[in-house]
């Protein structure tokens, strides 16, 4: 008897530990569409110094239509892309009213929402390599 309770044990312990890794596998799949719609929210971000940082994140339309490559500081590409990201949540804000910002505040939101988009510029630099190597092959 002892014999089979210690066998259904486990069993059962075997089976929650295949679910358990298929519920890990279920969340880390792909989802385009969360993904897309996270494009379309509005996100808090809170900074013990900043306060509440109302951003949206860039789809790669948005992201497109900042013609960063036209930019070579990447001090001021990272600032595009911030205004942008800011300017989601508030629709009103001007280029020059983000450029009006103190200078110590303009810094500390820049080193707070690039942690947002460091791997988000990272991919976006190698597919726009790729497509351009590619452009420069077929030249």
């Amino acid at each position: 008897m002892a014999g089979k309770a210690a066998e259904y044990r486990r069993r059962l312990e075997e089976a929650e530990l295949e679910q358990a890794e298929a519920r890990k596998a279920e969340a880390k799949k792909f989802d385009v569409k969360a993904l897309a719609e996270s494009t379309r929210k509005i996100h808090v971000l809170k900074d013990p110094d900043l306060g509440e940082i109302r951003y949206g994140l860039l789809s790669q339309a948005e992201f497109a239509e900042l013609h960063l490559d036209e930019v070579q500081s990447d001090a001021e590409k990272a600032e595009r892309v911030i205004h942008a990201m800011l300017r989601k949540a508030d629709s009103s804000l001007t280029w020059e009213d983000f450029q009006a910002l103190p200078f110590d505040v303009r810094g500390a939101l820049t080193m707070v929402m690039s942690q947002l988009f460091t791997r988000f510029l990272r991919v976006q630099q190698r597919v726009g390599s790729a497509a351009a190597q590619r452009l420069k092959q077929s030249a």
